[in-house]
């Protein structure tokens, strides 16, 4: 039939009232990114003249439900077990297996009370549902997941018809996105667990953001430093220094980070605060993994953050017999000063930077600038607690 604004609609009338297929099929959309079901599967119960109608999404390798949606008519008798009774579906694998994504089956006919399942099926599923009837459908089965659509009728009721078969396999291919939506939803949900666990267990803070500095992840050692150091926070999911002098000159640096990655070239950056009196602020800037030549996502930093404590370096002059060049090539290692800037720095080639560095090394009787960090920060001008 036609509506007045010129659309043509599939319309069933049930109980005197006309269902809109078209809206239905959008309702499942909507309800697929809010997880509320009850409109539409009141809507179903409606145009399938149905006691109940339910949503299954199992995880098979666990053997639990991931989602169960159910809408029972409220003058449909209903046992709180039927809802239990829908998690042993997979059970009846010699049935289901002959089952394809999008197969629809009918409880009611020959075929289905011929195989030698069904008796079982229907006592252990329709008999708690209080139903004798099921039009059901697979909607998703992969190595992980499947997913089912099923409206239920009580006994008394008519079997389906051809046109609530046919409005029912209208249906399916929505639902089955649906299903696989909230497969997806479930997979990333893990993979973020996942990752958020691994994250956790590495001992320095990090954060990942974007070139707008829209943080996309962090582990708990940072959420630590947020708290803990009123340098760094997240606001409104961004990072947020305390000096907007410091805002602006990190968000140049990790700019500078992507683009001279684009270009090939090293893409680590250094950005260090050095304004309080016991301690320093360090941050590594990489550019986020790699990304597949043709394929355009947004291009993401990994930001690793430490604090050290700031050193007496009066103190490690005298100890060492460092002269001030050697105490200021010093204090720049300690920052992670990369060898060219700290070149530039005392105006000298980066030979004989490196050949000052292993003066310095074998005067603290350390092997590596790591150990040579370590004894440093023994000079403590005060204690510091803080990220490692």
């Amino acid at each position: 039939m036609l509506t007045s604004d010129g659309r043509t609609v599939m319309d069933y009338n049930v109980r005197n009232e006309t269902v809109d297929f078209d809206n239905l099929i959008i309702e499942i959309y909507d309800a697929a990114l809010t997880r509320k079901w009850g409109r539409v599967l009141a809507t179903c119960n409606q145009v399938f003249q149905a006691d109940k109608t339910f949503l299954l999404l199992r995880d098979l390798v666990n053997e639990r439900e991931v989602a169960l949606r159910i809408k029972v008519q409220e003058e449909a008798a209903h046992d709180p077990e039927a809802l239990a009774s829908l998690s042993s579906l997979s059970v009846f694998k010699p049935l289901f297996l002959k089952l394809h994504e999008g197969d629809i089956f009918d409880t009611s006919e020959k075929v289905f009370r011929d195989q030698k399942d069904a008796p079982t099926f229907i006592e252990q599923i329709l008999s708690p549902l209080n139903a004798e009837k099921m039009l059901g459908a697979l909607l998703m089965r992969d190595a992980r997941y499947e997913a089912y659509l099923g409206v239920c009728r009580a006994e008394q009721n008519d079997d389906f018809s051809t046109f609530e078969h046919v409005a029912f396999k209208r249906l399916v291919p929505h639902f089955i996105r649906a299903a696989r939506f909230f497969r997806d939803e479930e997979v990333f949900r893990q993979q973020r667990h996942l990752a958020q666990g691994l994250y956790d267990h590495i001992k320095t803070a990090f954060v990942v953001c974007n070139s707008k500095l829209e943080v996309q992840a962090y582990n708990v050692q940072a959420e630590s430093y947020f708290t803990e150091s009123g340098v760094l926070a997240v606001k409104n999911r961004k990072l947020a220094f305390s000096a907007s002098s410091q805002q602006s000159r990190f968000s140049d640096k990790v700019s500078e980070c992507l683009r001279e990655a684009g270009l090939g070239v090293g893409s680590e950056k250094v950005f260090v605060i050095d304004d309080h009196v016991d301690k320093i602020e360090i941050f590594h800037i990489h550019k986020l993994g790699s990304q597949a030549e043709g394929e355009r996502r947004e291009a993401m930093v990994v930001v690793n953050i430490q604090s050290r404590i700031k050193p007496d370096w009066k103190n490690v002059q005298s100890c060492y017999a460092l002269n001030k060049k050697e105490v200021l090539i010093a204090r720049m290692l300690y920052k992670d000063t990369p060898y060219s800037d700290i070149s530039v720095a005392v105006n000298l080639p980066e030979s004989e930077v490196k050949e000052h560095v292993h003066r310095i090394l074998k005067a603290v009787n350390v092997r590596n600038e790591e150990a040579l960090i370590g004894k440093l920060s023994m000079f403590a001008t005060s204690s510091l607690s803080g990220v490692e």
